[in-house]
Formats: C-alpha cells, sequence, structure tokens
C-alpha cells in the first residue's frame, strides 16, 4: 500500500510540514497559527484507491495570536458568479488561488494590498465546488470551499 498526503485541493503540503509514508506520520514546525485540510490517499498494487480529509488545526503563540479563518468571510457562498473575501483589519496584503476538485488551479489573484474586502469574480468557470487557497501576508495560508451554483 503506497500513502501520500497533499493539500485537500491537490497541491503540496506547506514547506513546513512533511508525511513520512514509511512510518505515516506528520511532522514540522510551522512559524504561525495555520489551519489546512489535508488528503491522505492510499493506493493499492493494483491501482485501487481510497482517500480521506482531515483538518489539521496548528495554533501557535508566536506571531499573529489566534488568527485562523474566523477572520476571513466569504459571502454569499453559495454563489452564481462572484463572491465577496472580507479578510481582518490585521492583514495588509493576500493572495488567492482556486482549484478544481482535481486539484487544477483554475483561477490566481495576484496580491491584493490594503483592502479588506475585494469581489472575486469566478464567471466562467463550471458550476461546482472549489477550493481556495487564501496566503495572508505571505505568512501563511488558509483553505476554504466555495460552491458555484
Amino acid at each position: 500500500l503506497q500513502l501520500t498526503a497533499t493539500t485537500e485541493a491537490g497541491s503540496s503540503l506547506p514547506a513546513w510540514l512533511t508525511f513520512n509514508t514509511q512510518t505515516q506520520t506528520f511532522s514540522g514546525t510551522p512559524s504561525l497559527s495555520e489551519i489546512l485540510n489535508i488528503k491522505v490517499t492510499a493506493t493499492d498494487d493494483l491501482g485501487a484507491f481510497a482517500s480521506d480529509i482531515f483538518t489539521l488545526t496548528v495554533e501557535n503563540t508566536v506571531g499573529v495570536k489566534g488568527l485562523h479563518s474566523t477572520y476571513i468571510n466569504i459571502y454569499p457562498n453559495p454563489t452564481e458568479d462572484y463572491f465577496y473575501l472580507t479578510v481582518g483589519s490585521e492583514i495588509s496584503s493576500y493572495s488567492i488561488k482556486v482549484f478544481s476538485v482535481s486539484g487544477k488551479e483554475v483561477r490566481n489573484f495576484n496580491t491584493i494590498k490594503n483592502t479588506t474586502t475585494q469581489k472575486i469574480d469566478l464567471s466562467g468557470i463550471a458550476k461546482g465546488i472549489y477550493f481556495m487557497e487564501i496566503n495572508l501576508d505571505g505568512k501563511f495560508k488558509v483553505h476554504k470551499k466555495v460552491v458555484l451554483k
């Protein structure tokens, strides 16, 4: 049985987090608080596989104390073509990547500075479930789900 670990959206784990396939353990030292949705997939020799997703919450007392996904609001969600993303006033810049459930990046919004609310346009993307990776101040990432109806 071969085990792999990625983010829920299918991208690589953050640089600070490693998954040891031999011992089936995660290890690492984050620099700030972070919430990650991690997908672990087990594949057998015939190619059959099963996956599960779990949430890893890191609350670090060094750095931005208590900063986690409650400082991020997405509305409306579900939505049809766009949504608004609001971040806490202590965040000076952020960038957003939007991934399909298969892990393909479908949109990338470069660094957004000095605004706590931003309209995010997803028009032209097929209806379905998408995952966002929001990079806050270039220091840590938060993952959110958005539904296009």
